[in-house]
């Protein structure tokens, strides 16, 4: 065997290896990842919000417009790990809120708006309406999408880029 046939052999193998491995590169990004990646979305399964949904067994996939996120879980003008009212806490309200709403419907709503208080900093609440729809775009797997009620899925993360 002389050393051509070597590296004629080697370039074979990681022919096939990278081939193999291909379809995973290649693999579309969902509008939804997307969005996340480019901070339109928050990903409510991520820290700092993921101790509270682990403590409630919820692992369906959750996120939030960022107009949702800003009005409902951490306000503009506050910063992370230093508010007077922690994220995870208004996150666990507005969970909490939503639960209650849905969890006793007879039908299988794919869209529907419920009220929470959002507790400021002073201790006092506004009361907010939010909007959740279910979208099936991340990998086939459904995900509640929450976001304020004059925002429409998934117009509002196109007409923010």
């Amino acid at each position: 065997m002389n050393k051509g046939d070597i590296s004629t052999d080697f370039a074979d193998a990681m022919s096939r290896v990278s081939s193999m491995f291909g379809r995973f590169r290649k693999k579309r990004l969902s509008e939804r990842f997307k969005a996340i990646k480019n901070g339109l979305l928050v990903d409510m399964q991520f820290p700092p919000f993921r101790q509270f949904n682990q403590i409630l067994s919820n692992d369906c996939p959750m996120v939030m417009t960022k107009a949702a996120y800003q009005a409902c879980v951490q306000l503009p003008g506050e910063v992370m790990k230093k508010a007077e009212v922690p994220a995870n806490a208004r996150w666990g309200i507005v969970f909490l809120s939503f639960t209650e709403k849905f969890q006793h419907c007879d039908d299988d709503p794919h869209e529907g708006t419920f009220d929470v208080n959002i507790l400021m900093p002073g201790g006092f609440q506004v009361p907010k309406t939010v909007k959740v729809v279910v979208d099936g775009d991340f990998d086939g797997e459904n995900a509640f999408v929450f976001m304020l009620p004059n925002e429409s899925w998934p117009a509002c993360i196109h007409s923010a880029e």
